[in-house]
């Protein structure tokens, strides 16, 4: 078997030669004649002004997140003092509302009194 491949080689071997140097020729006709794909000066300077703005808008929206975040703890502050303060509300109301609920029971002179000090 060996002798029947020696055989080959040394009867095609102009052949094979051939071959490979045609492949050889072939792929640096291509590789010279495809076109590279390179960026002009003016695009590469256009996509740097864009990753620039897109770098100033994610800044910007950091500060934008970091004042919502400020925001929103100023507004639960504003809630529990609203709420501290319909709290107080509803107690004052309730001590008024027993005060003249008790307007009813009071005689003359306690009425009077109770006028003045109120309207003072």
């Amino acid at each position: 078997m060996l002798s029947s491949v020696k055989d080959f080689f040394t009867r095609y071997y102009k052949v094979i030669i051939g071959v490979v140097i045609g492949l050889f020729i072939l792929y640096w006709l291509i590789y010279f004649t495809t076109p590279k794909n390179q960026m002009s000066e003016v695009d590469k300077y256009k996509i740097q002004l864009i990753d620039e703005k897109i770098g100033e808008i994610n800044r910007n929206q950091k500060k934008i997140d970091s004042n919502i975040i400020e925001l929103r703890k100023e507004l639960i502050g504003l809630n529990k003092t609203i709420s501290t303060i319909k709290k107080e509300k509803i107690v004052i109301k309730e001590v008024y509302d027993k005060k003249i609920n008790r307007v009813d029971e009071l005689n003359d002179a306690q009425l009077d009194s109770f006028f003045t000090n109120r309207y003072q």
